[in-house]
């Protein structure tokens, strides 16, 4: 029966890839689902179109992103605001299995930020870069001149303002203690 599901999510997946009933958010654009969103990915390292095929879930007991390919990053980072003091949360969803040949990662809610961080949370990002992805590094220069280089990860994240993530989040929210 549990196989059956995941076939039939699979199928769902897949047609929401072709979808064409996406959310406009400040980012970009998703896909909503019954438990979660279909985030864009491009569909090479060079491609400048999003793919619609990365499924972030908020099951029962655990975040689960689905991914047509295996990933090398997988986590989602909270920026929030406590009583004036910016920080971040940082969670990495782990690799769970490969179930019909989609590459599942999960994290069980007890690993997430408390429900407070998550409710005072300016913006929330979701990172999910393929293994065969190529990441060029970008270069920013700082306040004081500094030259400094970080990866770019454009086409392999998604961000959530502050009301998206409290409306669209909604889900791990009710999850979390």
């Amino acid at each position: 029966m549990k196989k059956a599901s995941f076939v039939i999510l699979a199928i769902l997946l897949l047609a929401s890839c072709q979808n064409e009933k996406k959310t406009s958010l400040s980012f970009g654009q998703v896909v909503l689902t019954d438990e979660g969103m279909v985030l864009p990915v491009r569909k090479n390292p060079d491609s400048e179109k999003p793919f619609w095929c990365m499924d972030l879930a908020f099951e029962n007991q655990y975040a689960v992103l689905r991914s047509p390919k295996e990933l090398s990053t997988c986590y989602i980072t909270f920026a929030y605001d406590a009583d004036g003091h910016q920080d971040m949360a940082t969670v990495n969803l782990d690799f769970h299995s490969i179930q019909d040949g989609w590459y599942v990662y999960a994290l069980p809610y007890n690993w997430f930020p408390p429900k407070a961080v998550v409710e005072k949370t300016i913006q929330t990002g979701v990172y999910y870069i393929p293994t065969d992805a190529e990441i060029p590094d970008k270069e920013f220069t700082d306040e004081n001149g500094e030259k400094l280089t970080y990866p770019d990860f454009s086409g392999y994240y998604f961000l959530f303002n502050q009301d998206e993530t409290q409306h669209f989040f909604k889900a791990l929210t009710n999850h979390l203690q």
